[in-house]
């Protein structure tokens, strides 16, 4: 019988069941290899998603390879160049870094940094403070009502931070929108220091009381 099967099929003599036999053998392992594939794709979306969504929400409907997610300086580089140039703002007022923040006011001559000057406040940076406040004060009449509002805004900020170096920039001499808004402005200061109270700040809430009778003489 081999012999005749051999003559028939030009010289092979494989057992044609032994060929099944390989050929489901086959077919099982790459199932397997298929499964396990779709295994690792499935454990690298959630490891992705998981880390990128839970620290950089610009790049939480990226993926990337498990590789690119241990360097976590790598993902924070790809999230700043994602920013605009008002997020880039905020985020060089927030950590301080002054010659990035003077880059970008240079290059993007639009770029709003009413925010920034906030964050500036509420980090502790004075003199990133002082440098943008000229950027906050107002050349239109209708537009002192807004400053005074963002002014006030960074005094809270830094008093429940408990930032007295902003603090005494923000209610010295060089910011005059006190001056010139009166009793609106001074009422409107008087919960950032009990904000800093509540947050063991007393050096700051020592000064409630001086705030208070300047909104009474107003």
């Amino acid at each position: 019988m081999p012999s005749i099967y051999k003559r028939q099929h030009g010289g092979d003599d494989q057992d044609p069941d032994a060929a099944k036999r390989s050929r489901a053998e086959s077919t099982v392992e790459e199932a397997a290899q298929q499964r396990e594939s779709n295994q690792v794709q499935v454990v690298v979306i959630k490891q992705t998603e998981s880390a990128s969504s839970h620290q950089f929400d610009r790049l939480k409907d990226v993926y990337f390879p498990c590789a690119i997610l241990a360097l976590r300086h790598v993902l924070s580089h790809i999230d700043t160049l994602l920013m605009s140039p008002d997020e880039a703002a905020i985020e060089a007022a927030r950590t301080g870094q002054l010659k990035w923040l003077n880059e970008i006011i240079h290059r993007f001559d639009e770029c709003d940094l009413r925010d920034a000057f906030v964050e500036a406040a509420g980090s502790g940076h004075a003199d990133i403070v002082a440098g943008l406040y000229v950027y906050m004060e107002p050349t239109l009449e209708d537009e002192v009502q807004e400053a005074v509002a963002r002014v006030c805004k960074a005094i809270t900020r830094a008093a429940t931070s408990g930032h007295l170096n902003v603090m005494q920039f923000l209610l010295s001499e060089k910011v005059d929108l006190f001056e010139t808004t009166g009793v609106t402005t001074y009422k409107g200061i008087i919960p950032a220091f009990d904000s800093a109270a509540e947050n063991g700040h007393l050096d700051i809430a020592s000064g409630r009381t001086f705030v208070r009778d300047l909104s009474q003489a107003h």
